[in-house]
């Protein structure tokens, strides 16, 4: 710091220490080309600095200074390069971990740019599954209600094997009625609906249906006029027959109605001929048919 501002003024053979004699003792033609002027304002200003107190003090050459200081750099610079020497192998291994290091991290880089790539990949995947997954269920809804449909038309259309059973070696009974009712609704819905008629599995199940219906009426012809007969027994109690057995039955004759018109109107000929005939027949049991079947 002293060495910057006096470098106009130190100069080699001259005695920091004594500037007025340093001067006198200067070559003339140098002193012309050095100006003194203001050289005491600066050592005033200076002299608190430690370093130019002691040199002014001790009347040290600029030159021997200059020197010292040199020296102290370059021991300074040798003792530093010592220094390097020393810790040359830890310096070589820490390169060494530097290096091991940038190579680490370009393999992480290298493989989160993969994983980047993947995780796009991944997006795009999962994207499609959803738009796949909203597609299938909406097809599974259509299913479900395709299927919901088509188990009501099989459900209505089929025949069961206890069905047949019932109706054509079972006898006339509660169980007998529950059957022709669900026979009749089988028949309905076949003659009804102008698309099963157009299905191919009608013409599978129609030929079934069709001796059913056939059987059904037959036998309920039969069970009607062995109850007819009864009738016309000799002291036979009209009234209970009637409503214990004709009333209970009456179904057969609604079933007769709808699905056998012509075995219906031989029943009802034959029930209003034996009560226009039988003497016994009080005045309701002349209209009883027309008031089981309106």
């Amino acid at each position: 710091m002293a060495d910057h501002w006096l470098s106009p003024l130190l100069v080699p053979g001259f005695l920091v220490g004594d500037v007025s004699a340093s001067a006198g003792d200067a070559d003339p033609s140098y002193c012309d080309d050095v100006s003194l002027e203001g050289l005491q304002e600066e050592l005033e200003e200076c002299k608190d600095d430690e370093e130019v107190a002691n040199i002014l003090s001790k009347g040290t050459k600029l030159r021997e200074h200059t020197k010292g200081v040199e020296n102290n750099v370059r021991q300074v610079e040798l003792d530093s390069i010592q220094d390097y020497i020393k810790e040359s192998d830890n310096l070589v291994l820490l390169h060494d971990q530097i290096r091991d290091c940038d190579s680490i991290l370009s393999q992480m880089e290298t493989l989160l740019s993969g994983f980047q790539a993947e995780i796009g990949s991944i997006s795009s995947e999962i994207k499609s599954l959803q738009e796949k997954s909203m597609d299938m269920g909406l097809k599974l809804k259509n299913r479900k209600a395709a299927e919901s449909k088509l188990s009501k038309f099989v459900e209505d259309i089929i025949v069961p094997p206890r069905m047949v059973d019932i109706i054509v070696d079972g006898e006339v009974n509660d169980e007998f009625l529950r059957t022709l009712e669900t026979l009749s609704k089988k028949l309905k819905f076949v003659e009804e609906d102008t698309m099963i008629k157009a299905s191919k599995a009608l013409k599978d199940v129609q030929p079934e249906l069709e001796r059913l219906r056939q059987k059904a009426v037959s036998k309920v012809f039969e069970f009607m006029v062995q109850k007819l007969y009864a009738l016309r027994k000799p002291k036979t109690n009209i009234q209970i027959l009637q409503q214990n057995v004709l009333l209970k039955y009456k179904y057969l004759i609604v079933f007769l109605k709808e699905h056998g018109k012509d075995i219906y109107m031989e029943v009802r000929a034959a029930y209003i001929d034996h009560d226009e005939q039988g003497e016994s027949c009080s005045l309701p049991s002349r209209h009883f048919f027309f008031f089981v079947v309106p």
